[in-house]
């Protein structure tokens, strides 16, 4: 190029301007490489493209430049964000600015809610031309990312400028915000959504309910909100496994869930919920089956749901035992006498008729024997086989004998 420019006569030689403009001729026909920096991947949701490079001046990059209020956001830049918005808005490119996204999909607006700065997401939503529920690639609105990071100041500044409490992910068929709040184990952000008027009965498409989820992840603090702000319903919503929420506080000792649901829910609520099995028997059986390092708790909540109605007589899916038949068998004297305590009969009689003396004679739990048959045990009482409980214990002492001899 500077040859083309040297090869004139020096009196028929273009002026500096002249040739500096060859220059720049030339130089704009150079391949350009991509930028390695991380923001070169902003699209915009309008369907504009990012600001070209071309549109910075020799003093610097424009304001309008998404690039520079994304960085001004993961820097926690509050007055920067407040600076770049206003130039913008003096122009007519604050809403390309709030609009534009990374290459995630993630406006100002996502990173704002990321880092759970409510001054941030307030100098955001000071601009009317702001989308509350903008989504990123994967559907998910700022007020997701608001949870995750566990803010309730920014939850509730969202749900203030209009965000949608009661909106699903992946565009409608995956779960509810309540959801992903009771995953993240926020209570404070879960009573913000309900409050709101978020769903607490939202079930996604396992069947699994808001409270499923905290329940399952042992948020008890989120659990106890949902319940206590119109989740009572939900005890009773099986989801694909069969399992309710109760059946799930059962098989993880969660007395303080269980209390506080039987606090604030209907008797119509309790008693029905109270009777649906799990596939191994409804939750009563479940807590007298509760294994000895946790035998504290699996009374206190037999103790529970037997006051609240539960049916002594339920019995369980795979050998048909009750409650004290059960608690008998382990010898589980405690449980036997609370169950005992409760009303229930000491002769109560299972599908094969068998009675919990029985169970006690044939495990060989003397301790639970005595509590029966103080409690008014029939010894004379048949099973299907025709054994009364002399038959079995003769047949425990037999086998016990046999046993012995063997190890003689």
């Amino acid at each position: 190029m500077i040859g083309e420019c040297l090869q004139f006569k020096p009196s028929k030689r273009p002026t500096f301007n002249a040739m500096l403009a060859t220059f720049l001729r030339h130089l704009q026909e150079i391949p350009r490489s991509p930028s390695a920096s991380p923001d070169n991947g902003f699209t915009k949701v309008c369907g504009v493209n990012i600001v070209e490079e071309t549109r910075a001046t020799n003093i610097g990059v424009l304001q309008d430049n998404p690039n520079n209020l994304h960085r001004a956001v993961l820097e926690g830049d509050v007055e920067g964000v407040r600076n770049i918005l206003a130039k913008a808005a003096s122009g007519s490119s604050v809403r390309f600015l709030l609009e534009a996204q990374n290459s995630d999909g993630q406006s100002a607006l996502h990173l704002a809610c990321r880092r759970g700065s409510v001054e941030l997401v307030e100098a955001i939503l000071e601009h009317g031309e702001a989308n509350v529920d903008i989504v990123d690639k994967d559907g998910d609105p700022p007020l997701v990312f608001a949870l995750a990071a566990g803010s309730p100041q920014c939850v509730h500044v969202l749900i203030k400028k209009g965000a949608n409490v009661r909106s699903r992910l992946r565009e409608g068929s995956g779960p509810s915000v309540a959801h992903v709040c009771s995953y993240h184990g926020q209570p404070d952000c879960m009573r913000e959504l309900l409050v709101a008027g978020a769903d607490p009965n939202a079930v996604d498409g396992e069947g699994e309910t808001v409270l499923h989820r905290a329940v399952a992840k042992k948020h008890t603090d989120c659990a106890v909100v949902i319940l206590e702000n119109g989740g009572s319903r939900s005890m009773a919503i099986s989801n694909a496994k069969g399992l309710t929420p109760l059946h799930m506080c059962v098989a993880i000792w969660n007395v303080a869930v269980i209390k506080r649901w039987v606090e604030v829910s209907s008797p119509e609520e309790i008693s029905q919920a109270i009777k649906i099995p799990s596939p191994v028997g409804t939750a009563l059986c479940m807590a007298a089956a509760i294994r000895k390092d946790h035998e504290k708790e699996g009374r206190e909540l037999v103790q529970i749901l037997l006051a609240a109605g539960a049916d002594p007589t339920a019995q369980d899916s795979q050998h048909g035992r009750t409650a004290l038949h059960t608690a008998a068998m382990a010898n589980n004297v405690e449980l036997v006498r609370v169950i005992l305590d409760a009303g229930v009969n000491a002769n109560i009689r299972n599908v094969h008729n068998t009675i919990p003396l029985h169970m006690a004679l044939a495990r060989g739990a003397n301790a639970c024997v005595s509590l029966l048959l103080e409690s008014g045990s029939d010894c004379n009482i048949q099973d299907d086989e025709g054994d009364n409980a002399f038959h079995i214990a003769a047949d425990a002492a037999k086998m016990i004998r046999e046993n012995v001899n063997c190890d003689a």
